[in-house]
């Protein structure tokens, strides 16, 4: 997952969870997975908020 980088973010804690989270889903899921939903961020299209 590749978070843009806020002018002004809320809260520092949250790149904290960002980053335990972004380590459990790159351990769990496969690398052509992340790849594809790079993909389809930069394309507009990922089926969640990000």
């Amino acid at each position: 997952m590749r978070a843009e980088v806020e002018d002004n973010p809320t809260a520092r804690h949250c790149y904290a969870r960002c980053e335990r989270f972004e380590k459990n889903y790159k351990s769990l899921c496969p690398v052509e997975w992340i790849e594809s939903w790079d993909e389809e961020q930069k394309l507009g299209v990922f089926a969640g908020a990000v």
